[in-house]
């Protein structure tokens, strides 16, 4: 029996309602099911960070010190399971395993290896990042083209007031875990800055790793 194209149209709609079908499915299992874990969201370029309605995030467990992998060989695109503790009110990364852990209690995420890179260690002098904080609150209230104009300027100062300690260089492994993207309503957040608030994430986290953002907190606050 020969199928037309309507009949082909259909089982193609059809196909893709399936499919979102299961990932609302095992979004509100993840959701519902899994563990909460607070962490913190790390400094991006504050030009970058937001993108259309999409919040580009890293965590204080998407770059973490070789040290942390109990793994012989770094591959590019590998699966690996970040082992998380609680420390205070947050959680961070306890180690890096190759194999799914056996859960006995353990809280882990799973991700995926994109780069191995060779930093130094830096810190931010105090009176520099006072003086970047109240130079980026100027921003608001401002037209977009001069928010764009000092955004521009704000982050220059901040790569130029980088103070490198006399540490040795540390091999940094950058993970991700799907949830680096988090979509905000249209109309929310215009003209937001981001990068020198406390901002943290509430990631629910199921038994097999798989990781779901519920919320964005800015200062302590829901957001947006």
């Amino acid at each position: 029996m020969e199928i037309t194209k309507q009949t082909k149209f259909i089982l193609a709609i059809a196909l893709q309602i399936s499919i979102i079908l299961i990932i609302i499915i095992f979004k509100m299992a993840v959701l519902t099911n899994g563990t909460e874990v607070l962490l913190k969201v790390e400094p991006i370029d504050p030009q970058s960070l937001l993108r259309g309605n999409y919040l580009t995030l890293q965590y204080n467990i998407s770059n973490l010190d070789r040290s942390l992998f109990n793994i012989n060989q770094i591959k590019k695109g590998e699966t690996v399971y970040v082992i998380l503790k609680k420390n205070g009110e947050y959680w961070k990364a306890e180690k890096v395993e190759k194999d799914k852990p056996n859960t006995n209690g353990q809280i882990f995420i799973k991700g995926k290896i994109v780069s191995e890179s060779l930093e130094n260690k830096v810190e931010f002098p105090k009176e520099k990042i006072k003086d970047l904080k109240i130079k980026t609150e100027k921003l608001k209230g401002k037209a977009e083209n001069q928010r764009e104009n000092q955004r521009e300027k704000v982050l220059n100062a901040f790569l130029q007031s980088r103070r490198h300690i006399n540490k040795p260089s540390v091999r940094i492994i950058h993970i991700i875990y799907g949830i680096e993207d988090y979509y905000i309503p249209e109309g929310k957040g215009n003209g937001f800055v981001f990068w020198h608030k406390r901002v943290t994430a509430k990631i629910a986290v199921d038994e097999n790793g798989r990781a779901i953002v519920k919320q964005i907190y800015v200062n302590g606050n829901p957001w947006p």
